[in-house]
């Protein structure tokens, strides 16, 4: 299995005039994990807005597309326990916020499973989902 394992599938790949084979660009993550490998960087944080590519049927109902734009923000590196993680709460709380699309519920679920709740003053609890 490559780096994408069964969404490998869903890769667009060309070929240029050349008989070189090339791919549009899947998703962020993989290419950014290889970047901090090569240049050995160690402690980073970045967002990173772009488009990417899914060769599958797109459900536009749904709102999946085959070009679409992916948002990351990345924090690598050796940092205090949970620091990191509260950070990023913290950005998709601000990024919420802004957007002023009234009021919202962030549940965390983590790897070992379940979901937590985590609530904002003014959030009317009744109306979630």
């Amino acid at each position: 299995m490559g780096k994408y394992g069964d969404n490998a599938k869903l890769i667009y790949e060309l070929q240029d005039q050349g008989g070189e084979l090339l791919a549009l660009r899947y998703d962020l993550t993989v290419p950014f994990a290889r970047y901090l490998a090569m240049n050995k960087i160690t402690n980073i944080k970045r967002y990173h807005i772009a488009k990417v590519y899914r060769r599958d049927n797109p459900a536009t109902t749904r709102g999946r597309y085959r070009e679409f734009y992916q948002c990351d923000f990345d924090i690598a590196g050796q940092f205090d326990p949970m620091l990191p993680d509260a950070e990023c709460l913290k950005i998709v709380h601000e990024i919420l916020s802004d957007l002023q699309l009234g009021d919202f519920l962030i549940k965390v679920r983590p790897e070992a499973g379940g979901f937590h709740t985590l609530e904002w003053p003014g959030l009317d609890r009744a109306a979630s989902p």
